[in-house]
């Protein structure tokens, strides 16, 4: 293996060119969202799903990994509040057991012989 002893300006220029670019920081908080903007913001996004993957079984999968991720996230924010003796980690326990009623309650609705996402199905 030879070890340049000089780059040219072109050179770098075309190293520089082909680099991935560093993803930007978010432009706000969270809290700086209005609600109109946090729903177009999903929308947008099902929107984009739906372009690769338009069928009806996209939404159920979309609203199936969002409730389960949401109730994860309920019922590791009771563990750490119970393990700290807050009394409202009851109320994010609650809310992770609605949560994954909801998750169970929308496996129940089959959408035909593609949908692997029910009791009887394979997927998840």
């Amino acid at each position: 293996m030879e070890i340049p002893t000089a780059i040219s300006m072109e050179e770098l220029t075309k190293l520089k060119d082909g680099a991935i670019e560093e993803p930007e920081a978010p432009k706000k908080e969270p809290k700086d969202y209005t609600p109109e903007e946090i729903w177009d913001l999903a929308i947008a996004y099902q929107d984009a799903m739906l372009e690769e993957f338009n069928h009806p079984l996209a939404h159920k999968v979309l609203a199936l990994a969002c409730l389960k991720r949401l109730g994860l996230w309920h019922q590791d924010m009771a563990e750490k509040l119970f393990s700290k003796k807050e009394d409202s980690g009851l109320g994010w326990g609650r809310d992770a057991g609605v949560l994954m009623a909801a998750h169970s309650l929308l496996t129940q609705v089959s959408l035909g012989e593609l949908d692997a996402f029910t009791p009887d199905g394979q997927a998840e």
